[in-house]
């Protein structure tokens, strides 16, 4: 019987030598695709790289540059000259807009550095700060310091980095108040760092063993499981080429694949934390020991998401947590939604709040109210098979994500179609290119075309509107000049 042959989870440390043997230089996988350069893909990325993340249809195009020129970055501006596009960071290109606007500049960078430091606490707090931001913003178009479109530009980045580290800021709070409210522990904050390698079949148009790969993510790191997984997990018609690593921190040992080739591509990510639950095992119950109650412990995965005005479980965010557990080994995850709000001065929350385990830090800060919601997730729920889809819907689109990239590589002339593309904001081209290179089969799905179309919606929303305006104040529009239309009395 052939059977899965999937090595156990190996520790690595990241800050040792031996994590930079996943990193490959910008020559070695142009001068060389056969050697293939293995992709390393955010697990926070699955969802928006394979059209499941309703709100990263414009991010699905920039996330494929990425993956095409990591690592060689180089290469970038090679092709870019090659075409005539200049390449700029994006930082810099908002320094630059904003030098000539003192008041537009002071007013970013404070919203951006208030936040990193946690004085900006709740909603309130940060509607404020992103209202003068934007304010100075407005003058600064008024002054023709610069244009509507910059300053459209320098909002959306001042506001994507005020959420991102109003998130990060007080994510310790939050898990603080979800150990206060559930009586247990979160451990391993942010700390362990895990590397799933997803390998490509063997022989021509095969498309990966990815079935494999998902069910030896789910094995537990026991010794007991490690004994028997590769017999329990056998198939009796194939021959697997399959190797799971995960990687955390504190060790040193290194891993050994069965094939000689590199994955095609590697799921990379941190989870915000885990607990450990108590059940009862059946399987390890002493049946001969009355005393023996079977309890035993499971690994649970805890991923914060901070919302801003309401509760609203968002699926990708489900794709990340199943993502963590399949890489933990973990049947369970709670995915933990935080709100924050203001208190009143000498409410019982408020002094309720300063006795916990938080006090020290909610003392440094502004009194606040912190609000969660919990949703469990389980990989095979009776209502929603978590890792059926992960299975069917989701691994193969990266696969096929994974191939377009090298795809890509391999062919000057798609590169620089795909950049003018970028570059000129045309959504048809990308469209265009994406089905080319092997992705018709659900592109149209990521919503593409949606962004560009957005714009003309909204024009022809507001025509209509107008339209009917004039219609039911009795007024008509010929050639472009108003007239009165007298309304029949009835």
């Amino acid at each position: 019987m052939a059977g899965t042959t999937a090595d156990r989870p190996i520790d690595i440390d990241i800050s040792s030598n031996d994590y930079s043997s996943v990193l490959r230089s910008s020559s070695e996988w142009f001068e060389s695709l056969d050697n293939a350069h293995s992709l390393r893909i955010s697990v926070s990325s699955v969802a928006a790289l394979t059209g499941y993340h309703e709100f990263a249809a414009k991010d699905f195009s920039s996330k494929f540059l990425h993956l095409l020129y990591q690592d060689a970055w180089d290469q970038q501006r090679v092709d870019c000259a090659a075409v005539g596009i200049h390449l700029v960071d994006e930082k810099e290109e908002i320094e630059k807009l904003v030098k000539n606007a003192s008041p537009a500049r002071r007013k970013m960078k404070t919203a951006i550095i208030e936040t990193k430091m946690g004085k900006v606490s709740s909603k309130k707090d940060m509607s404020k700060v992103l209202e003068e931001s934007t304010k100075s913003l407005e003058d600064a178009v008024v002054q023709g310091k610069m244009t509507k479109n910059e300053a459209r530009l320098v909002k959306d980045y001042t506001t994507s980095e005020v959420y991102k580290s109003f998130g990060i800021t007080w994510e310790d709070v939050a898990l603080d108040e979800y150990e206060r409210r559930y009586r247990c522990t979160v451990h391993s904050r942010n700390e362990n760092f895990k590397l799933w390698k997803f390998y490509e079949e063997e022989g021509e148009g095969g498309r990966g063993r990815w079935d494999e790969v998902v069910e030896a993510g789910r094995r537990r790191r026991s010794d007991n499981d490690a004994t028997n997984d590769n017999a329990n997990n056998g198939d009796d018609n194939t021959t697997s080429t399959t190797t799971i690593t995960t990687t955390t921190t504190n060790t040193t040992t290194t891993t050994k694949t069965t094939r000689s080739t590199n994955p095609l591509f590697y799921l990379i990510g941190i989870a915000d934390g885990i607990k450990d639950e108590m059940f009862i095992n059946p399987d390890k119950k002493d049946l001969e020991d009355e005393f023996d109650d079977g309890l035993d412990f499971k690994p649970v995965i805890i991923e914060c998401k901070h919302r801003m005005t309401r509760y609203s479980q968002r699926f990708y965010e489900v794709i990340q947590v199943v993502i963590y557990m399949l890489m933990h080994g973990a049947d369970e995850g709670d995915l933990v939604e935080v709100l924050r709000g203001e208190l009143e001065e000498g409410t019982e929350e408020e002094e309720e709040k300063n006795n916990t385990e938080t006090k020290t830090i909610v003392e440094e800060k502004p009194p606040t109210n912190i609000n969660i919601n919990v949703t469990r997730m389980k990989l095979r729920d009776h209502a929603i098979d978590h890792e059926y889809n992960l299975r069917n819907s989701i691994v193969p689109r990266l696969y096929d994500a994974a191939r377009a990239v090298f795809r890509t590589r391999g062919d000057a002339h798609l590169r620089y179609r795909l950049l003018m593309a970028i570059a000129g904001e045309d959504c048809q081209a990308q469209q265009d290119f994406f089905e080319e290179v092997g992705l018709g089969d659900w592109i149209g799905e990521v919503g593409l075309l949606n962004v560009s179309e957005r714009m003309s919606t909204d024009h022809t929303s507001r025509r209509k509107t107008e339209a009917e305006k004039l219609h039911q104040e009795g007024t008509i529009v010929d050639n472009g000049k108003k007239k009165k239309k007298r309304r029949q009395q009835t």
